[in-house]
């Protein structure tokens, strides 16, 4: 019985560790919006305990990074808003993964919201999309 559970955290604590040697510091809103209030405990507890205030140190570090970020993104995207700025705006969201827009999202104003759906109207559209 209890090797399930121990599985289960040994691959949120890889996913961990990748996540704080990931350079994209926006893997973390994408690891950490992506789990369950569990999935974040067990993530959060499953170091080796010898390991575990290391890696709750870096986990802080981490999202006081991927936080610090979106700031300075959403301070970026108000300026490219303010002077109707398409590329500049697109420049920063662009790859941005969608638990990461949903905190730029909240960050904006509903003004800043609207002119972002008017870029993105008007924005060409690519073969991708």
């Amino acid at each position: 019985g209890e090797d399930v559970p121990k599985a289960d955290t040994t691959e949120l604590f890889d996913q961990l560790v990748a996540v704080l040697d990931d350079d994209d510091v926006f893997a973390f809103f994408e690891f950490n919006d992506s789990l369950t209030e569990k999935e974040r405990n067990d993530a959060f507890n499953s170091p080796p305990p010898e390991q575990k205030t290391n890696y709750k140190n870096q986990w802080r570090e981490r999202e006081r990074q991927a936080v610090a970020t979106l700031k300075d993104v959403h301070e970026a995207i108000t300026e490219a808003i303010k002077n109707d700025d398409d590329a500049g705006f697109f420049e920063n969201v662009d790859g941005m993964g969608e638990y990461t827009k949903r905190r730029l999202k909240a960050l904006m104003s509903a003004d800043e919201r609207k002119q972002a759906g008017i870029f993105t109207a008007r924005r060409p559209q690519t073969e991708e999309d």
